[in-house]
């Protein structure tokens, strides 16, 4: 459990377009030893070890996020950006709903942050 300090509450910053940012935000990436392949047919393969995972023909925005967990940390306002470069029709929930599953099974890392500092990395031990 996370407790905030009651002298201090978390408020977050508001930017000069007057939308107050999140006090904790949350970032992804594919765990450590964990590979994204791409086929021929464009299916994706996530492997870690003798674990695999196979996702047949994402669509553009789940396919370019894969693409991009594969390559470092990713927070969901970088998730809509990404999704809104490849896919026209910016479909963001299957994609959210992905990143979901594919962090309840383990094959993804999660951070927290706070005012943009990161307070808490969380590592998966085993595929589940």
């Amino acid at each position: 459990m996370i407790v905030a300090n009651p002298a201090e509450p978390v408020t977050g910053a508001v930017p000069e377009r007057g939308v107050p940012e999140p006090a904790v935000t949350e970032a992804y990436r594919m765990r450590a030893g964990a590979t994204v392949d791409s086929r021929a047919d464009g299916t994706l393969v996530l492997r870690h070890g003798r674990s695999a995972l196979l996702l047949d023909r994402p669509g553009a925005g789940r396919r370019a996020v894969l693409l991009r967990l594969a390559e470092g940390w990713l927070d969901d306002a970088e998730v809509v950006r990404v999704v809104t470069a490849a896919d026209p029709e910016r479909r963001i929930l299957p994609v959210q709903i992905l990143l979901r599953r594919l962090a309840v099974h383990s094959w993804l890392e999660r951070r927290l942050r706070c005012g943009g500092q990161p307070l808490l990395d969380i590592r998966p031990r085993d595929p589940g």
